[in-house]
C-alpha cells in the first residue's frame, strides 16, 4: 500500500505543545521529509502533525515545487 509521513515537533505537556523549533530546524524537518519522498516510492502523503504549524507547511510546500512534485 501507499505510504504517509507526518511528523511531530515540540513537547506536550499539561494539555498544550510548546514548539521551539526555529527556521532552520523546520527546514531541517522538511528536507528531512523530501529525501524519504525521494527514497521511498511509495510515499504518496506528507506534512506534519503536533508541534509544526503554518510555517513549516509553507516550507515543506515550498520545497516539494522546487521538485516538481504536485502540491
Amino acid at each position: 500500500g501507499n505510504m504517509i509521513a507526518y511528523p511531530d515537533h515540540g513537547k506536550y505537556c499539561e494539555n498544550i505543545w510548546t514548539m521551539h523549533a526555529d527556521d532552520s530546524t523546520l527546514r531541517n524537518i522538511a528536507r528531512s521529509l523530501m529525501y524519504c519522498k525521494q527514497k521511498y516510492s511509495k510515499l504518496e502523503i506528507i506534512g506534519g502533525c503536533c508541534g509544526l504549524g503554518p510555517k513549516f507547511i509553507f516550507l515543506l510546500t515550498e520545497l516539494l515545487r522546487d521538485q516538481n512534485y504536485e502540491t
